[in-house]
């Protein structure tokens, strides 16, 4: 059991993918603050969620 593999590439892009979701996610939000209050923003990603 002291044998460890690396990822494959389709893990590797996996996650490359993810936090480049969740990065733009938040550029998102500072994007629509000025029109779209905080409040309702988390509203929105809460119910989508």
């Amino acid at each position: 059991m002291n044998a460890r593999i690396g990822i494959d590439g389709r893990a590797a892009a996996t996650m490359v993918m993810l936090c480049a979701i969740w990065g733009m996610q938040q550029v998102a939000i500072k994007a629509a603050e000025p029109d779209v209050s905080a409040v309702l923003q988390n509203a929105i990603r809460a119910g989508l969620a």
